[in-house]
């Protein structure tokens, strides 16, 4: 890319988590359906327009999306063994006014699509599990937890 920033998974020994730059192509700003910015106000300043987003996945229950314009953050808690609840949350400048700054529709359309067709593909999933011809596999080794912690800060 020409910001010449490194574009790479960096992740924890035992995969806990895992952090990425991820460049945009073709000159996208944003996860809207435009490509385009969906926030006026920016999340902070940058030195370069394709920065591109980082990606932060702490397993198994959460995941973020940290781009110029906008922050998501998925959290994914199960609440039985049939049933998990998955919530995203938008961040915006603290500034920016609704309706001026950036249109809801606009800022939430991409992952509302996904969310849905990922939920459509569990659901799938889950009804084939309860049928009666499901056999389990072999269930991986619990890992043990890791020695040290690890933590990522980002500063703005």
């Amino acid at each position: 890319m020409a910001a010449g920033l490194p574009s790479r998974f960096v992740h924890h020994p035992e995969m806990q988590w895992r952090f990425a730059r991820v460049p945009l192509l073709n000159n996208a700003e944003s996860y809207t359906m435009s490509t385009r910015a969906a926030v006026a106000k920016r999340m902070g300043t940058m030195p370069f327009n394709d920065a591109g987003t980082l990606l932060f996945f702490h397993y198994p229950n959460t995941w973020n999306h940290f781009l110029a314009d906008q922050a998501i953050l998925f959290r994914v808690l199960p609440v039985s063994a049939t049933q998990t609840q998955v919530t995203t949350t938008w961040l915006v400048h603290k500034e920016a006014v609704e309706g001026v700054d950036y249109d809801l529709k606009t800022l939430t359309e991409v992952w509302l699509n996904t969310n849905d067709e990922d939920r459509q593909v569990v659901e799938e999933n889950q009804k084939g599990i309860l049928s009666p011809a499901y056999e389990p596999g072999p269930t991986p080794p619990f890992r043990k937890e890791a020695s040290s912690s690890s933590s990522i800060g980002i500063a703005t």
